[in-house]
């Protein structure tokens, strides 16, 4: 692409970022650009508190240019984790998944093929994961308790998604693969049930254990899955997992959680804050939370729900409205 079909490409998505960016470089590809200028370019549109998908695809198409020095990527590294962490691509483009077929790739998630295997109790954490809380967590969105939603961040940084406990919202990131977003619903789930069993812990261990779930599921589902974060280490703690070594006093799992963990703390996502604690909501919510959660549970049973190989909520006809009903009515709606 030469410097004229960057441009109009670049103004047919967003003209304001498209002209500071003529501004900046001089309408040249080759130009470097240093902190100051891409921080001109940038700061105007996320001062809105609102980026668009176009607008998303705009900053992504600045961001991969060649000409940006480290000082300016770091810059805008930073400030496309500050709009992820603050809502911004959230309120530019996202929309409510509700129906049966818009939450056809949560049911997928986390059918059996991918949660099935999940069975391990965290030596950071002290949770013990299995399928059925992954269920719960499932049952939770269909009564509405835990909203999902999918944006467009244009895949900026690679981010798939995330879970908020205090808005107990999952946030679905589009452009992932199948498999990848798959993994990524898992990892996030994983989180929702942390939040949602009241957890107090620190962010390398509850990251921990959403890294090993998400490997557990992707591995478990596809041998040849190659898009893990931490691959070493999460095949290595998925391995003891299927041979059933995942107790928290086994030497070797315990090693392979603590080899995990070592490369997260190591990361520069998660070196700020892998001590930080994890707490979830306040009293009275946390105490909320579990009893919902502790209800999902009774009426969710893995073996119940995945009965005769049928992954579908919907089949479970009575008992399902039955369940929904009762959820709604503890949560007060």
């Amino acid at each position: 692409m030469d410097d004229r079909e960057f441009f109009t490409k670049l103004a047919s998505l967003d003209r304001g970022i498209a002209d500071r960016w003529k501004r900046a470089t001089g309408g040249r590809l080759s130009a470097r650009v240093g902190e100051k200028a891409v921080e001109a370019i940038v700061i105007p549109v996320l001062l809105t508190k609102k980026v668009t998908a176009s607008q998303a695809q705009a900053l992504a198409m600045v961001f991969h240019t060649e000409g940006l020095n480290t000082e300016a990527r770091i810059f805008m590294v930073t400030a496309i984790i500050a709009a992820y962490d603050n809502d911004i691509f959230f309120a530019g483009s996202a929309k409510p998944l509700i129906t049966r077929d818009d939450l056809q790739p949560i049911d997928a998630a986390l059918g059996m093929a991918n949660v099935g295997k999940i069975h391990f109790t965290s030596p950071g954490t002290g949770m013990t994961y299995a399928p059925d809380l992954y269920n719960a967590i499932r049952g939770l969105i269909y009564a509405g308790k835990i909203r999902v939603f999918e944006a467009d961040a244009a895949l900026l940084l690679t981010r798939l998604g995330n879970y908020r406990g205090d808005l107990n919202r999952i946030v679905l990131y589009k452009g992932a693969a199948p498999a990848a977003r798959a993994e990524m619903i898992v990892h996030e789930v994983t989180h929702a049930i942390q939040d949602w069993r009241n957890l107090d812990s620190t962010v390398k261990f509850i990251e921990a254990d959403a890294y090993i779930a998400g490997a557990v599921a992707a591995l478990g589902a596809n041998p040849d899955y190659s898009f893990l974060e931490y691959k070493a280490e999460q095949t290595a703690a998925k391995e003891l997992i299927l041979d059933g070594s995942a107790a928290r006093m086994d030497r070797a799992w315990t090693e392979a959680y603590a080899n995990l963990v070592k490369r997260i703390e190591a990361t520069p996502t998660y070196r700020a804050s892998s001590n930080l604690k994890f707490g979830g909501a306040d009293k009275k919510g946390r105490a909320d939370k579990a009893t919902l959660f502790k209800d999902a549970l009774a009426y969710f049973k893995a073996d119940n729900i995945f009965a005769a190989a049928v992954d579908d909520f919907y089949q479970m006809g009575s008992d399902a409205s039955k369940y929904v009903k009762r959820l709604l009515a503890l949560g007060g709606k």
